[in-house]
């Protein structure tokens, strides 16, 4: 079967939808002709590489290999390093401190571990999203407070003993983890985050 080698240097690219688009289309496929039956190992290495949509705004490197067999699809395999970003939810504006992307298994999602931070009311609160298939998401914050008083300052500025009746209620029924996770992975740049 044909081999198809070499190295792409990416000096700046940009990738709309955040991290969500940074893999290989789940479609992409080569039907038929030389590419169906050809292998592929190509080395990309890639630096200036920004992942942006209306929650984020990543700058990234990148080290991977675009790898295939004779009629299968094509992965990717390799890291990409998150050098710097902002990510901004409920208002709140987020610094990614470190972040990595890795690609491990042609028929696995991408694993990410990516740690942020953001000063809320005179706490430093910090986000820790790790994981490929199931996205795990954890907050702390300095000084310590309960998960809940974390919640409460990114939804509403304020601790819970200090918020209203429907003010709690709201927090009672938002899917926190769920929606940070979804926004900022979102796919479609120009989709709202529903909180309610």
């Amino acid at each position: 079967a044909p081999r198809i080698s070499g190295e792409i240097k990416i000096s700046r690219m940009g990738i709309d939808g955040g991290l969500s688009n940074l893999s290989l289309p789940k479609t992409l496929k080569f039907k038929n002709g030389f590419l169906s039956g050809s292998s592929m190992d190509i080395n990309i290495k890639g630096e200036n590489i920004v992942a942006a949509n209306k929650y984020m705004n990543v700058n990234l490197s990148a080290s991977l290999k675009l790898k295939k067999e004779p009629y299968a699809k094509p992965y990717l395999i390799g890291n990409a390093v998150i050098k710097n970003g902002t990510f901004k939810f409920y208002e709140n504006q987020f610094r990614i401190t470190s972040g990595k992307v890795g690609f491990v298994s042609p028929d696995k999602p991408p694993v990410f571990d990516i740690t942020e931070k953001a000063n809320v009311g005179g706490y430093e609160i910090s986000a820790k999203i790790e994981g490929g298939e199931h996205i795990r998401f954890t907050l702390s914050s300095r000084p310590e407070l309960p998960y809940s008083d974390i919640i409460s300052l990114l939804l509403f500025g304020k601790q819970t003993r200090d918020l209203t009746g429907p003010e709690k209620d709201r927090l009672a029924q938002t899917d926190f983890n769920d929606t940070l996770v979804n926004s900022f992975f979102r796919i479609n740049p120009n989709e709202e985050v529903k909180s309610e």
